[in-house]
């Protein structure tokens, strides 16, 4: 007869932990639309009950997760010390070919992918929102107007994006995305500050 073995609970924070890890691995293997909190709790052998107790609901986890997988350093931080545009520009992207690089599908499916939960959009969204506002500030600083800066700004932010996607699914190498993406955007802020941007 084997001896009965107790289950030892988790700490609140290990715990979260644990389901934050469950989900992530779920994004990874199947796809962030299929992630449900059902399917959570399912695989984390735990009751849905559980699982809504620490997160509220789907859209709860999916911000809960994606404030994890994001880097939440302000752009300030990043930059400082930087004084020209191709510094900036390296200093703002490179945590997210690390990001992608390390964490491949999940960071690249969670921070790059549109989500359907209004929350993580609007959330998603403001970040965004402020990188671009972020770059079309510092274009407009090198020469740029308003509205070729916010082009400029928009095609740059897809582009890294893009070049993160491939990374993260493994079709190339980050060395050769990042090497392209900076090539290609520095050469496009080249020819806009030129006075081609019009």
């Amino acid at each position: 007869m084997e001896p009965e073995r107790r289950r030892s609970r988790l700490s609140p924070e290990a715990r979260r932990g644990q389901l934050l890890q469950v989900a992530a691995a779920m994004v990874v293997d199947e796809d962030l639309h299929r992630l449900t909190m059902e399917r959570l709790a399912a695989r984390a052998c735990v009751s849905k009950a559980l699982v809504y107790q620490y997160f509220g609901s789907r859209a709860g986890l999916l911000l809960e997760l994606y404030k994890r997988e994001s880097d939440a350093q302000p752009l300030d931080v990043r930059v400082a010390g930087c004084d020209t545009f191709e510094e900036r520009l390296r200093a703002v992207t490179r945590p997210y070919f690390d990001a992608v690089e390390h964490r491949g599908l999940l960071f690249h499916r969670i921070v790059g992918e549109k989500s359907v939960e209004a929350e993580v959009e609007a959330y998603r969204r403001s970040i965004r929102s402020e990188v671009l506002r972020y770059w079309v500030d510092q274009l407009v600083d090198e020469g740029l107007d308003e509205a070729a800066a916010r082009v400029f700004a928009s095609m740059f932010q897809a582009a890294v994006e893009a070049a993160g996607g491939l990374v993260a699914r493994g079709a190339v190498e980050r060395s050769v995305a990042e090497a392209q993406f900076y090539r290609a955007t520095l050469a496009a802020f080249e020819a806009a500050r030129g006075g081609s941007g019009g």
